[in-house]
């Protein structure tokens, strides 16, 4: 296994420990969306060679976005992300063809990534999206006052 990808999952899993040991509502079936990545998403370490596609540095949910929509061949990822240049893992958008292998827009020459996420129906991202004004479904669910964290991602939200 990558050893980013270890320290990643370690990482979202001390993360998930932490808020988990805080009583917060009952009523939350994920008490952190750490959690329910991990619970849904998968790893994606390979990354597609000779990629073109290019976007704004720091832009990652729109540049992610505005690519499906012209691209619809291609399907949007959230979840976390590291490389070896980086000690923290962070939130983060991709997009990944249709060998699973990552293409990301925004992130400059990482060196060994690692990306643990989730692939999202690229309809349900625009719909996400155009309902809410809003880039970035992980950081955006207090838009819908938790949903995700109460009932997880509904039903053809993503993709296996």
């Amino acid at each position: 296994m990558n050893h980013n990808l270890t320290r990643l999952l370690d990482k979202l899993k001390e993360r998930v420990d932490l808020i988990d040991s805080f009583p917060l509502n009952p009523m939350y079936k994920y008490k952190s969306m750490e959690k329910l990545i991990l619970e849904v998403g998968k790893p994606y370490l390979t990354i597609a060679k000779n990629s073109k596609l290019k976007g704004t540095p720091k832009n990652c949910y729109e540049n992610c976005f505005n690519i499906i929509k012209k691209r619809p061949n291609l399907t949007y990822c959230e979840g976390y992300a590291t490389d070896d240049e980086v000690s923290l893992i962070f939130t983060h958008a991709w997009l990944i063809n249709g060998k699973g292998e990552v293409i990301d827009p925004t992130w400059r020459d990482p060196s060994n990534p690692a990306y643990f996420g989730a692939a999202f129906n690229n309809d349900f991202v625009i719909d996400f999206v155009t309902t809410y004004r809003e880039y970035g479904i992980l950081e955006s669910d207090y838009r819908q006052e938790h949903k995700f964290k109460i009932e997880g991602f509904p039903e053809g939200a993503l993709i296996n």
